[in-house]
């Protein structure tokens, strides 16, 4: 997964990729000292999974954006996660090109 979305946003002028991760843990070590913009999270991971790994960063900064990805779980079947917000702010799917911008520190 990280390859994929390393091969797709590094192109992209406007995004640097400060860290990837190859694990849970590294993954949250890189968000503590780091502090990015937006985070991309894969919900099978090895250690602690996205899930709890999103968790914790939540408890950290609740404003940074966070963006849950996976292809299939360990089980090998599509992952289905009961969203723990409220179903108005969940992403819709957009008919226009999304824009970003990034936070002020």
């Amino acid at each position: 997964m990280r390859s994929l979305l390393r091969m797709v946003l590094e192109p992209q002028p406007s995004i640097e990729i400060v860290a990837a991760a190859s694990s849970g843990e590294a993954g949250l070590a890189a968000f503590e000292s780091l502090h990015p913009d937006l985070v991309l999270l894969d919900i099978e991971m090895p250690g602690i999974n996205g899930l709890e790994v999103l968790s914790t960063i939540r408890r950290s900064d609740r404003r940074v954006p966070v963006i849950m990805c996976s292809t299939l779980t360990s089980r090998g079947r599509p992952h289905h996660h009961r969203s723990p917000y409220p179903r108005r702010h969940r992403l819709r799917r957009q008919t226009r090109r999304a824009e970003w911008h990034p936070r002020r520190r």
